[in-house]
């Protein structure tokens, strides 16, 4: 497998949330498959997203 350098933008609200944020998605890109990010991609357009993942972390 190969290494690919990827350019994305994103708003934060501060330098230490953009880190944050930097951290947690090369975190999820190094444990999922591609299907399952094309998976992920599609469920975060869905109304209310962060607060089903808050109410269901403990079942994922």
């Amino acid at each position: 497998m190969s290494k690919a350098n990827l350019s994305i933008s994103v708003n934060v609200k501060s330098t230490a949330e953009g880190q944050k944020m930097a951290r947690a998605i090369q975190t999820i890109v190094n444990q999922l498959t591609v299907e399952s990010l094309e998976i992920l991609a599609q469920k975060s357009k869905k109304p209310g997203i962060n607060m089903m993942i808050k109410n269901y972390q403990n079942i994922l």
